[in-house]
């Protein structure tokens, strides 16, 4: 063992023997014995273990030692402070921090970084510490006062600066709680402390007054200064003050670096100052050219862009800052529009902060040459970021952040002309229009637009990535704006989808000669990316698809309909092959552009029809299909009436009209031609069924023209029976065919298409089935491609026709089972059979008599069975990384969907027996319990994790005696994870758990009685310490306490001390444990009043005994 370190008074032998250590754990292995190190450790944990080390640290710091021992002696102090903070006098602790920040002042140069900082750590976390004391708050403020004091008069900045912004890092939402002990309760006690205290107001005041300074004189050369107090701004600026928030405490999961600015009245004078934002602003302009204190500048004008809150005691002053704000930026930026990428990026995001934040008010506020003005720096700053973005593309680098930036923009754009009280479109007609010519500039090759193309189609367009979902936002947008401009806007789409269309056709004569001529090659690669582009905006611009919602046709796309239409002689099949070239431009804008969308279907064919597939893009083929799927969507499949809209549009949406089946069967041969063209195609192929599926869930009747045609009659029937291209395609594929087929043989009259459909893809599993070969590959994949179209027949089948379909699935289901032990080892089988059960029990139980229902359960309990033999093999061992879960999750949701039919009933039967379903789900739950209790890392994956505990959840509160009539060993594991629920995971688990216990303490088990109580016993230590010692949000604690209370009513029926339980080695010793217990016997009858009274008083006491629990065991 190391020699123990000596007394106090020989300090330069303790400083000798410590610089001795510290050589031995910086030397390198090779040159240092390993008990040599091990001794080194144990003689810097001695220096920790010292008691009041005060003078001996101080000292170490005087001394010429190293950097690493002098911060090892600030980490014992800090150590000691908190260990021995009753011992300590406030004056002492007072005297001691001011000798440190002096001693950091007086040594600035030779002190080295980390150990400056552990110092600021120190100081911060005394001073937290000393602010939940009765008097914290003045002594707190003192001292920042102090700091402050020097910072406005320039002294010792860049040391006041790293100091103040340790402390607000100390303080903050972010930290949350440190390494000192504090609860989370205390943690947000000293936060409101600092702010109540005017503490962040000294701060700011201070930081504001040194910057105005640097500004003011001119003094950018100094550019660490500036950055550091730029940065303590931001801190401020960047605060989730209490008062913003419920209850003052915000939890630390949810916190963001951006969290609006709210600060109380008491920074009127500071923040509401438009000197403030000139300061800025003036930053901006001298550090735009690429200097990275910008960002923080940018962001700093993006908080004070998001000011709101309590600051504004009325609306005239709220619409005082917006108008000095918004005046101020746009003259500054008036002035200075060269900027580079990072500060481009930065004061788009403050435009779409402040636009975000203040709309409401712009129309209000700003006069029109102010909103012109505005508009022409948001268009230009539109311009140079787009511009920049489709340079920075064509050389294939990284341009994320300026596509961030104009779609900044953009976002602001919509957010200025959204609400429906203004009308600013009308105001900024011309800039509307400058930014979307902008826009389809900066998206098209030359001569449409300004990009190069030189590369190759297939460098350009990506197919691993889908422009739909990564320019979703920015096309959005682009949409909403161009709606509002419409008449220019599809003036200028159709000119454009006009050029691409007869060049296309020029192209496909000349590379019909000749398809060596490199020059058309790379023309048309050129544009069909025009193309690609230019259907997606034609998209956007048709629709306004909002999630969740039902799609409708927006209004402006109504009313310019129906004022532009002037002749109603043509039929759609007129203008999409316009065979007679008749002048089709008195047509509705708004079908032309429907049309433009057909006619690529139109060139697309007779491109493969003349033999040159080889040329054509599938992207683009499935940017034309998925555009048709959203205009189809809101056109054709809305059920609403439209009063103003033109005759053809009119004709096109009705279902019984010439116009709408001659466009639905149009679709359909678009969707079989992708299927016969592009099956391998795999995103192509699904767009294109799901095309279909949605045609056919709009409306029986058109289902019916569907199945009633001979081309879909004749492509069920290959695809039934595997003859189709289609039949070997991917699983997903599969599905999707399937569950296309379905939807159109839903409709009443379509009985005898979906019999033969059902009919023929039975024949061919029973035709797989009658001499499978399990170890044969390619038997395997036609099983699942099987097993993939009946899931897709399942998850179709509307719920008029499961009955029908249920006879069908239930021999599958049976032979499914059968062969479920000889495919164990082919992973993807075996799960598509329980990805089978798990659809059934899903999309059918609900819906089934009680003979279907009965059957499906006695299936599914041979499932389990077999289940339960394959589960003890996979996962009762260790796993390996490599390892799918997917099956254990289908096995888990199939139970779980078996017991829906308790609660939810949507058969004709009478009668509800669930004795049986409680059965199966029993014994599934006994046949994953054991691999789950050994395999806690199964819980590690959120899917299981929330599934098995809702099943558990389930089957304690609807059958708790049941759940204990099982083994033993599956109770014990039951309360096991029961139990670790309530301490690992999330709050959603948490909560799922705790209720667990609380439906278990309600219940009154005639078996395994001793076996109960000692899992009841458990569960009250075990919540009661959580509560305690981990902080959880208020809902959280709530359930906790109710669980708390139904065990100690529970226990106590059984005549067991929940003294004896609770006041262990723990808490024994806790004052206010004691007096909780002590003070609750009375109330533990059971009763809703006593429940509501037990749990108001432990809210009441909860802080002060957390706190204490928190001190105790500190010092053990």
């Amino acid at each position: 063992a190391a020699p123990p370190i000596v007394k106090m008074a020989d300090e330069s032998v303790v400083i000798a023997q410590l610089e001795e250590a510290a050589r031995f754990l910086f030397a390198s292995d090779m040159g240092v014995p390993a008990s040599k190190r091990e001794e080194a450790e144990i003689c810097f944990n001695q220096l920790r273990s010292i008691p009041r080390p005060y003078s001996l640290c101080q000292c170490i710091l005087g001394s010429n030692c190293s950097s690493y021992v002098k911060f090892q002696a600030t980490v014992t102090m800090k150590e000691a402070f908190m260990r021995e903070w009753t011992q300590i006098q406030p004056e002492e602790r007072h005297i001691m921090l001011k000798q440190l920040f002096d001693f950091v002042v007086a040594n600035d140069s030779s002190l080295s970084d980390y150990v400056q900082k552990q110092i600021f750590v120190l100081i911060s976390i005394v001073l937290k510490r000393g602010a939940l004391e009765d008097n914290g708050g003045i002594v707190l403020k003192s001292y920042i006062h102090n700091i402050c004091q020097s910072l406005c008069n320039l002294l010792n900045v860049e040391i006041g600066c790293c100091f103040l912004l340790t402390l607000l890092s100390e303080f903050s939402s972010s930290e949350g709680s440190s390494s000192i002990g504090l609860s989370l309760d205390s943690h947000f006690r000293c936060k409101r402390c600092i702010e109540e205290s005017g503490g962040l107001l000294l701060v700011i005041t201070a930081a504001m007054q040194a910057l105005a300074s640097f500004v003011n004189k001119l003094e950018f050369s100094k550019e660490n200064n500036i950055s550091l107090l730029v940065s303590l701004n931001l801190e401020i600026l960047s605060w989730d003050f209490s008062s913003s928030t419920l209850h003052g405490i915000k939890s630390v999961t949810s916190f963001m670096s951006n969290v609006p600015l709210k600060p109380p009245p008491s920074f009127n004078d500071i923040l509401l100052d438009p000197a403030i934002v000139h300061v800025f602003l003036k930053l901006f302009n001298n550090f735009s050219g690429g200097s990275d204190i910008v960002v923080s500048v940018c962001q700093c004008l993006s908080q004070l862009a998001s000011l709101s809150g309590a600051i504004f005691s009325s609306k005239d002053i709220g619409r005082s800052y917006a108008i000095n704000f918004v005046k101020t930026l746009i003259s500054s930026l008036m002035q200075n529009l060269h900027l580079s990428d990072k500060a481009l990026y930065g004061i788009t995001c403050v435009f779409r902060r402040f636009l975000s934040n203040f709309c409401h008010l712009l129309f209000v506020i700003l006069t029109e040459e102010t909103l012109l003005a505005l508009s022409k720096v948001l268009v230009h700053l539109f311009e140079i970021s787009s511009q920049r973005s489709a340079t920075i593309e064509m050389s294939h680098e990284d341009s994320s952040m300026l596509e961030e930036s104009y779609c900044f923009i953009l976002e602001g754009i919509y957010r200025l002309i959204e609400p429906p009280t203004g009308n600013f479109a009308g105001y900024l007609k011309e800039s509307l229009l400058t930014l979307v010519t902008v826009y389809l500039r900066n998206k098209l090759n030359h001569p449409r637009g300004l990009r190069q193309y030189c590369t190759g189609f297939c460098t350009t367009l990506d197919f691993t990535d889908d422009d739909r979902e990564i320019y979703y936002d920015e096309l959005s947008y682009l949409g909403f704006i161009s709606r509002h401009i419409l008449t220019d806007f599809l003036s200028m789409l159709l000119d454009l989808f006009n050029q691409c269309y007869s060049k296309c056709t020029e192209l496909i004569a000349v590379l019909s000669s000749s398809e060596s001529n490199t020059a058309a090659v790379y023309e048309i690669e050129a544009l069909f990316e025009d193309i690609h582009w230019l259907l997606l905006i034609a998209a956007f611009t048709l629709t306004d698809v909002v999630e969740g919602e039902e799609c409708v046709i927006p209004k402006q796309i109504q009313s310019h309909s129906f004022e532009h239409q002037t002749n109603d002689l043509f039929t759609l099949e007129q203008l999409v092959y316009n065979t007679d070239h008749s002048n089709t431009s008195s047509v509705d804008p708004v079908v032309s552009l429907i049309v433009c969308l057909c006619q690529w279907c139109v060139i697309e064919k007779d491109m493969i029809d003349k033999g040159l597939k080889d040329f054509v893009s599938p992207q683009v083929s499935e940017s034309a299909t998925w555009s048709l799927f959203t205009v189809c969507n809101t056109y054709l499949l809305s059920s609403r009436k439209y009063e103003k809209m033109s005759d053809i549009l009119s004709r096109m949406i009705v279902s019984d009209t010439d116009e709408s089946r001659w466009l639905l069967f149009f679709i359909l041969d678009k969707v079989l031609f992708n299927t016969s063209v592009w099956m391998s195609e795999e995103k192509l192929c699904i767009c294109s069924m799901k095309l279909l599926t949605k045609l056919c869930q709009s409306s029986p009747l058109r289902s019916t023209y569907l199945c009633n045609s001979e081309k879909m009659c004749s492509f069920m029937k290959a695809c039934a029976s595997g003859q189709h291209c289609l039949a070997m395609c991917s699983p997903s594929v599969q599905r999707e065919i399937f569950k296309g087929l379905v939807s159109c043989a839903s409709g009443d009259k379509n009985a005898e298409f979906l019999n033969e459909l059902l009919g023929l893809l039975y024949s061919q599993f029973e035709g797989l089935m009658a001499s499978f070969d399990s170890q044969s590959l390619n038997e395997q994949k036609h099983l699942l491609m099987l097993l993939e179209s009946i899931n897709g027949v399942i998850v179709a089948s509307h719920n008029s026709i499961v009955n029908v379909v249920f006879p069908f699935i239930l021999p599958i289901l049976s032979t499914c089972v059968q062969i479920m032990d000889r495919v164990c080892d082919f992973q993807d089988l075996y799960q598509a059979i329980l990805k089978l059960f798990c659809h059934v029990s899903e999309n059918f139980l609900l819906f089934l008599n009680d003979v279907s229902v009965s059957q499906l359960y006695d299936i599914c309990s041979t499932l389990v069975s077999v289940y339960a033999k394959i589960i003890v093999g996979k996962y009762c061992k260790k796993m390996s990384d490599d390892m799918d879960y997917d099956d254990l999750t289908f096995f888990i949701e199939t139970l779980s969907h078996l017991t829906t039919k308790d609660y939810i009933d949507f058969s004709q039967s009478d009668t509800n027996d669930v004795s049986i379903h409680v059965d199966v789900v029993l014994k599934g739950l006994c046949a994953i319990l054991p691999a789950v209790h050994v395999n806690e890392d199964l819980l590690k994956y959120p899917d299981i994790c929330k599934k098995f505990y809702e099943l558990l959840h389930y089957v304690c509160e609807i059958f708790p005696e049941s759940l204990l009539t099982l083994p033993t060993d599956c109770i014990e594991y039951t309360f096991t994870l029961i139990g670790l629920g309530c301490v690992r995971f999330g709050a959603d688990i948490r909560v799922l758990s705790v209720e667990c216990i609380e439906s278990l303490s309600n219940c009154s088990p005639t078996v395994n009685l001793d076996l109960f109580i000692q899992g009841l016993k458990f569960f009250l230590k075990e919540l009661f310490k959580e509560m305690l010692m981990s902080y959880h949000e208020t809902n959280t604690i709530s359930h906790f306490i109710a669980a708390i209370y139904q065990l100690m009513c529970c226990l106590k029926e059984h005549s067991i001390n929940v003294d004896s339980i609770l006041l262990n080695e723990s808490f024994g010793n806790n004052k206010g444990v004691k007096e909780l217990l002590q003070a609750n016997q009375s109330i533990l009858t059971g009763s809703k009043v006593h429940r509501k009274e037990f749990q108001s008083y432990v809210m009441k006491c909860l802080p002060t005994i957390r706190d204490s629990c928190f001190h105790t065991t500190n010092n053990v």
